[in-house]
Parts: C-alpha cells; structure tokens; sequence
C-alpha cells in the first residue's frame, strides 16, 4: 500500500521510517525504506509492503509506521490479516425456511467468528470466543432489494445454546458485523447485548450468504453448550409479531395471564415479552414458539389486580428488532408491537380455553389447558364433553389447569368441550370451546 506524504508547513525534508509492529502472525512480515524526503510543499508516497507465506499463520499484524525527523515523531498505524478459512472445507447446505440440526457431533474447524472479534463480551469482562461445536453451514442468495435478512433459532435442545453467525462468504472472518452476531445489537430492547441465538444483515447488498452454526462454553463451568436446534430463515420482515390476549376475564389478586404472539417471518424474541400496567413491566415467565403462547405470573412483587377493568400494554419484538442497528422512517422500533388490552378482573372464580384452538382439529392424544384463577382457593377444574366427563385436574399449578383427551373413541365432527372450575366455597365458572374429531 502506499502512504501519501504531504509537506504541510515546516515538514519538508528527509525522515527517518521505522516499524513499531504491537501483533505478529508467524509467516508474515512489513517492510518499508529506511527514509524518505518530502519536498518543500510537494508530497511523497512512503510504500508499504505486507508479506505472507505459504506457510503463513492465520492471525492479525498490526502495529505504527514510524516518520522521525529530529525530536519531530507521526505515527501511521497499520492492519492487515493473514487468512485461512476453515469453513470453506465445510459443506454448505442451500438454506431453506425451516431447518434442523445438532452443533455436538462432527468436526469442529472453527473457534472464533470475526469482526467484530468480542460480540459477547471484550476481556477481562468475558474470556476469548471459543465456538467449539461442530458448525454446520448453509447458503442462500439474495436477488432482489431487501430491508433485511436473517435467521434464529426457533428450538433448542434443554441446556444448550446454539449461535448462528451471518456471513458474507464462507469464511468466518466475514461476519456482516454486529448484526451479524447472534447477539441483541438494538439499544432500545429489553436484551441488549445478550446472546438470543438470532443473526443477520440489515439493508443487504444482493450476493451470496453464508450461515455458520456454531455453539461455544459455559464461562463458569467449561461445559459444552451443543445441542440440537431448528433454524429460521426470513428475508425483509418489516412487519411486527401478532398479540391477543387469550385471558380477559381473570380473577382478583396476582393470576396467570396467558398471550398468543407470533411472528410469521423472524420469529417472536422471548425475552422481548413484557406486560406493563399500573407503571411496572413483568416479563413472561415462558415462551413457546410452536403455540405462540407466552405465560405472565404475576409475582408477589407485583400490584394485584383490584376488580372492575384494569388497563394494559403488552409489548412484542421479533427477532429482527434485536437486528436493527438502524431504521427509516418515524416509528424506531418497526418490529414492535404495543397492544392496548382491557383486563376483566372478577370477585370470584375466572376461567379461559388457552388449548386446543376454537374450530381446531384434536390430536388422539389432545392435550386440553385452561387459564384458571380465584380469589379462594381452587377445589378442581373439570373437563366435559357434552353429558361425558373427560378428566378431572385438581391441582392448577401456576394458573394452568390441564388433562390428556384421548379421542380414539370419540365420534368424528364436531365437540363442544366445557370446562368448570370450582373453588374451595363452592362457586363455579365454566367456558366453552368447539373443536373437532378429524378422521
């Protein structure tokens, strides 16, 4: 590379050129001439060579170009990577929607994703990247003007956590930068700066791009963090998640409030899910991405909800929130949905069907799930089909009451399912929920 010198008052005439490497890769070198004139008012172009051979040692050279003249001292510094991509010895699967896979067997080529070197953390703060899974990679290509593209981890295996890298070719030094990470870059969100196993591009250029799957170490206890995983791929989400309230009509007190949220495209962010009334924010307790619902306990910390109608809001991101290191228009969190919700907050028992969906056709073996709360304590929630009992739950645990359906035996079309709930002074609520036997 050359350096332009330029004589901008009193710099004129022969300097001295030193290197003042501070980082070195075996294999590479710099080199630059011993000294250099500048004319008077003129310029001069210093060279600088970078070197690397064959057998060269992945890493990075950097340190300052030295001009001495006399007690007079400019500093240039410098950079340059010498490269050797391991993923390119991995094969790359053409990305599609939906996809799984398992970060704990196979080869593990790649420990650290660049740049940014430190997504989650710089030292002492947090140790050195060691992504020792066994990668797995995929390809995609972009062909047309989008506002962003990505993937998440929608499901993981219990006690791992899976991080895709966002790539701009097989290569894991060209991560598409802190987006690119599978970390919350936005700000503005609840999870800034924690792994939420989603990465991406915001305003992509049209080209070929790579996702490395990877999964690295608990920092406390050195124990692998591989597992399996399904993949989610989305190109231009600019459409916030869907929220309802399933649970209106609740009990007094602190009770289960239960929310279906789903996004189409990104996926719903978990740790996105706050509900906020009487000035403070719960988050959800729990998140599934299958059904969409997401469960808020309220805990003792928490105001209880007095009766007559309390107002609230609930908020949802998707995965690409968490993307977004920058935005167009008036609204600054485009992947967000705030819902206004009016809460029925009942002197007695309440009850809402949080599972199977109105209309919906039942599995042989169906799980059944009411939202249930009271103001005393619950004696049993029954569930009926027509004159026929189904089951029995007596216990209710965190709001939730449940039973299996075993429909083998049940007559195809259409059930009216009744569940009632009793408490401990004998009143009663039931609800209704239509569903159908599908053969």
């Amino acid at each position: 590379m050359l350096v332009r010198l330029t004589d901008a008052g009193d710099g004129a005439g022969t300097w001295e050129v030193q290197l003042a490497p501070q980082s070195t890769s075996a294999g590479s070198s710099v080199d630059v001439p011993g000294t250099i004139t500048i004319p008077p008012g003129g310029e001069a172009d210093l060279p600088v060579v970078a070197h690397a051979g064959a057998d060269a040692v992945d890493g990075e050279d950097y340190g300052f170009v030295v001009l001495r003249r006399g007690d007079v001292q400019r500093r240039v510094p410098y950079l340059f990577v010498v490269e050797r991509p391991a993923l390119v010895q991995q094969h790359a699967a053409e990305l599609q929607k939906l996809q799984a896979g398992d970060t704990r067997f196979g080869a593990d080529r790649v420990d650290r994703y660049r740049y940014p070197m430190a997504p989650f953390g710089n030292a002492p703060d947090q140790p050195p990247m060691e992504e020792n899974g066994a990668e797995r990679v995929y390809r995609t290509s972009l062909n047309r003007a989008a506002a962003n593209i990505g993937v998440s981890i929608l499901l993981q295996s219990a006690g791992a956590r899976i991080d895709p890298f966002f790539l701009g070719s097989q290569d894991e030094d060209d991560v598409q930068g802190f987006a690119g990470t599978p970390v919350d870059v936005n700000e503005l969100t609840f999870d800034f700066g924690l792994p939420i196993g989603a990465a991406g591009a915001s305003f992509p250029r049209q080209q070929a791009f790579y996702v490395a799957v990877d999964s690295g170490r608990e920092p406390f206890t050195g124990r692998r963090l591989a597992g399996r995983y399904v993949l989610n791929f989305w190109v231009d989400d600019v459409t916030p998640p869907s929220v309802r309230l399933l649970t209106t009509r609740v009990a007094a007190g602190r009770p289960t409030l239960v929310v279906r949220t789903t996004d189409r495209q990104a996926g719903v962010d978990p740790f996105s899910l706050v509900i906020g009334y009487r000035r403070v924010l719960i988050g959800a307790a729990a998140y599934d991405p299958v059904t969409g619902l997401a469960l808020f306990p309220l805990p003792r910390q928490a105001p209880k909800l007095a009766t007559g109608t309390v107002r609230a809001v609930i908020a949802s991101s998707d995965f690409e929130e968490a993307k977004n290191v920058n935005t167009t228009g008036s609204n600054i969190m485009p992947n967000t949905r705030f819902k206004e919700v009016r809460i029925k907050v009942v002197s007695g028992p309440a009850l809402s069907w949080i599972l199977p969906e109105p209309d919906a056709c039942v599995a042989r073996q169906q799980r059944l799930v009411v939202s249930v709360s009271a103001t005393r304590k619950l004696r049993s929630v029954r569930f009926v089909d027509g004159a026929r009992t189904i089951g029995l739950d007596r216990g209710a645990g965190g709001g939730l009451a449940a039973i299996t359906w075993t429909t083998k035996s049940a007559r195809p079309g259409r059930h009216a399912l009744e569940a009632v709930a009793t408490d401990a002074s004998g009143r009663s609520v039931s609800a209704r929920r239509v569903v159908r036997v599908c053969r």
